[in-house]
């Protein structure tokens, strides 16, 4: 395959999420350790950005054609704004689910939360790098190149694999259930508007709504923050434990609260999905009947997800507090 490709293949975005992973888990641990804002910058513009930037260069890409750098209406961004604010409790409760499957596993959650702001001046800061540093860097690379590459393969399975592998570079299956769909929904939306900004926007609103959310929460309930917003390990092991020491009766309202908020949540989304559907065209970049069966390009892929598995088995281990013996032994070498 020549080098000079005109638009993103699946080799391309195999090569591209494997250098991501890499560079996440050798470098980004360490920047972020060190200081955590400036940490995130370097790993959203230097480990995730500027390789993408190469590849546009070295391969001659049409950065504006090929990753759908179109306008979109107002009237779409607002639909888009109220879509990722409706599926905020969504995405929160299932996340909520799959928290209490890892505890009910694995006996432990082990969770990293971003540093609470303590003003607005902080508010902003969180803002800047989380909601538009991600939302711009990650958006380029997962919904610009890897959603784009693999599209040969047919919108649905593009929209899908694209989400899975969104969740996993996150490099915690403890939030992958939410992480994923997150990543399936902004997908659907650059396709539906078949433009790159509908999905940065959308990821900007969801990360900057959550920062907004756990902050507000934290000024006004302090302690008392909604645990689908508190990020902490020690707060929601506790949270678990005392669901799972509840009579049943409790426990069945509290889970039939969580079953009221998502068909609530889910009915506004649905209407919106509705509206939305009605507010853009079906974007047919590429005939069904021409979608390609190989396999050949996924294989660049293996690298990153070697990396992936390897974390997940280290995470597993930690929470069910088992000796990891020589996977500990790597980790601490290699970091």
């Amino acid at each position: 395959m020549s080098i000079y490709e005109n638009k993103p293949t699946v080799k391309h975005a195999g090569i591209l999420y494997s250098a991501a992973v890499l560079l996440l888990f050798f470098a980004g641990s360490r920047v972020q350790s060190a200081d955590f804002y400036r940490g995130i910058i370097i790993t959203e513009y230097f480990f995730i950005l500027l390789p993408v930037v190469i590849y546009v260069i070295l391969c001659k890409i049409d950065f504006k054609e090929q990753f759908r750098m179109k306008p979109i209406g107002i009237l779409n961004l607002f639909l888009i704004f109220c879509i990722m604010i409706f599926s905020i409790p969504v995405v929160s409760i299932l996340n909520l689910l799959n928290l209490w499957a890892i505890k009910s596993i694995f006996g432990n959650v082990i969770l990293v939360s971003i540093p609470q702001a303590e003003n607005m001046a902080g508010l902003f800061l969180n803002i800047l790098v989380v909601g538009v540093s991600a939302g711009i860097c990650e958006e380029v690379l997962f919904r610009g190149v890897i959603q784009r590459g693999m599209e040969k393969y047919g919108v649905k399975a593009s929209i899908i694999y694209t989400a899975l592998l969104f969740g996993l570079i996150h490099l915690d299956f403890q939030r992958l259930l939410g992480t994923a769909i997150l990543g399936g929904l902004i997908g659907f939306i650059v396709y539906r508007t078949n433009s790159l900004y509908g999905g940065i926007f959308a990821h900007f609103v969801n990360n900057s709504a959550a920062v907004v959310i756990s902050f507000v929460s934290s000024k006004l309930l302090g302690e008392m923050v909604p645990p689908q917003f508190n990020t902490g390990s020690d707060y929601m092991a506790e949270y678990f434990e005392n669901l799972q020491s509840m009579p049943g009766n409790q426990l069945a309202v509290i889970i039939s609260s969580w079953i009221f908020m998502l068909l609530f949540a889910g009915a506004i989304l649905a209407g919106l999905f509705i509206a939305f559907t009605r507010t853009t065209s079906d974007k047919k970049q590429f005939p069904d009947k021409n979608i390609q069966r190989s396999n050949k390009g996924l294989v660049w892929f293996i690298p990153g997800l070697a990396v992936v598995a390897f974390v997940y088995t280290v995470i597993a281990f930690q929470l069910t507090g088992t000796n990891m013996g020589l996977l500990e032994t790597i980790l601490e070498v290699i970091r």
